[in-house]
């Protein structure tokens, strides 16, 4: 039998979404010198438009996330912010 289509879950059942206790989302805070708890509200209510690909990147995430709070962050804090959480990810991924 041939199959048409695989589906994976990936947040939530194979990667920890990050919603407990998540230190990427600090460390991504201070790159940014974003409050702390704000940037996690924020990322974290971002959460559907993520898992639907309304986003294309983490940078785009981070870059919707510092307009929202109004930081002016450079393209070098984005990457860096971004790579935080992509790290974060593999790691939560190896885990399994």
């Amino acid at each position: 039998m041939k199959y048409k289509a695989v589906i994976f879950d990936l947040y939530g059942t194979l990667v920890n979404n990050g919603f407990a206790s998540d230190n990427s989302l600090i460390e991504m805070a201070k790159v940014l010198a974003a409050p702390e708890q704000e940037f996690a509200n924020i990322w974290n209510a971002g959460f559907k438009k993520r898992m639907t690909g309304e986003y294309a990147s983490f940078q785009d995430c981070v870059e919707q996330v510092c307009l929202e709070l109004k930081l002016p962050a450079t393209r070098n804090q984005i990457e860096i912010a971004a790579n935080i959480r992509f790290n974060f990810t593999r790691q939560e991924m190896l885990k399994c």
